[in-house]
């Protein structure tokens, strides 16, 4: 019992390297302090600056540029001469050796100390037996043996010290494989990321000389079009103003034409006056006033096609004013003179139509 307490002092527990690792980390935070203490400047640290000096041949100013705003100038060169595994930085190893618990050999002195005792035990042992035996005591038979209980104790700490370090070195050989291949990766990443940097600033400097020739050629256009659309919108408003007068025109003839027309009849039917052609269209009473609407988009599609101005004028209008700008402009539109003509021949022929036969001729 003695031998088994001494060899278990000999192997330290995991508390007591918990705490030796514990205690050698502060110790070395503590140096590191002061080291930095000693070598801290008395000046603010100066920004590097990233000089064109250390671009590549092979990159052109732009592509530096855009490069340097993602990665620094080292990285670059490292990235233009390959991967390096021997400048990994051992992140995961350093990490496991932290982590694990590094399997302690079993101590030799230790282990020749408990092999004495255990001889002097087995020897004492025969000592008692052989002055038992001289004075006549019976002596069992006795198979026991200090000795080789602790060969076979101090064995199998040797037997867990392998297994523990095999197991170790397995576990810190697959930190160092896991730091390259991350390193590895890392490199492939910002490669490509690199790569397309570059193809990026190639192609942005390309669409930039593209759009500057664009607008080149869109200014010299634009400068050679002024002119003529002064011309042009000069000469659509003198046309507007000329049809708006006619209009007018047109408007006052209708009404007088009207008045003229229904004085002595029995008010069944209203005439409406086309001067393009002298034709004069009499619809039922009131029917004008349900299909005007119809006739603007017919104007909208036939005159005023591709001036949106004349349908914001149109829709500012009230509704009596939206008639009787219909009224003045309904002959311009040869659709709404068909319209006109379809719906007086359905008049003048005596065709008893209601409401409802009526908006189905205008497509309502």
């Amino acid at each position: 019992m003695v031998l088994m307490d001494y060899l278990k002092k000999a192997t330290p527990t995991d508390a007591d390297v918990l705490a030796k690792m514990e205690n050698q980390q502060n110790n070395t935070a503590k140096n590191e302090d002061a080291e930095s203490t000693m070598l801290k400047p008395e000046t603010s640290a100066v920004v590097p600056n990233v000089s064109a000096a250390a671009r590549p041949d092979w990159m052109s100013e732009e592509e530096w540029n855009a490069a340097t705003q993602y990665y620094s100038p080292e990285r670059i060169s490292q990235l233009y001469k390959g991967f390096d595994p021997n400048s990994v930085e051992p992140f995961y190893q350093t990490l496991y050796k932290t982590t694990r618990r590094n399997p302690t050999i079993p101590d030799e002195k230790r282990i020749q100390a408990a092999n004495n005792i255990a001889s002097a035990a087995d020897g004492l042992r025969l000592i008692v037996q052989g002055i038992a035996g001289a004075k006549g005591a019976y002596i069992p038979e006795d198979k026991t043996s200090a000795m080789r209980n602790n060969d076979a104790y101090v064995q199998r700490l040797r037997d867990i010290y392998k297994a523990d370090r095999d197991k170790y070195d397995s576990g810190l050989y697959q930190s160092v494989l896991t730091d390259i291949e991350m390193a590895r990766q890392g490199y492939n990443r910002d490669r490509s990321g690199l790569l397309g940097v570059i193809q990026n600033a190639a192609r942005m400097k390309n669409q930039r000389d593209i759009a500057n020739a664009k607008n080149a050629l869109d200014l010299q256009k634009w400068q050679s079009d002024q002119d003529w659309r002064k011309v042009q919108a000069k000469a659509t408003e003198e046309y507007r103003e000329k049809q708006l007068g006619i209009a007018r025109m047109n408007a006052d003839a209708n009404v007088q034409r009207a008045i003229k027309s229904s004085t002595g009849k029995d008010n069944q039917t209203e005439p409406y006056y086309d001067p393009n052609t002298g034709t004069t269209y009499h619809l039922k009473k009131n029917v004008f006033k349900t299909i005007y609407p119809r006739i603007f988009k017919e104007l909208e599609n036939d005159v005023f096609k591709g001036d949106p101005s004349e349908k914001q004028k149109y829709k500012a209008l009230s509704p009596s004013e939206r008639m009787n700008y219909v009224l003045a402009h309904w002959p311009e539109s040869p659709s709404a003179v068909r319209l006109m003509k379809e719906l007086s021949i359905s008049v003048d022929e005596g065709e008893k139509k209601n409401e409802n036969q009526v908006s189905k001729k205008i497509g309502w």
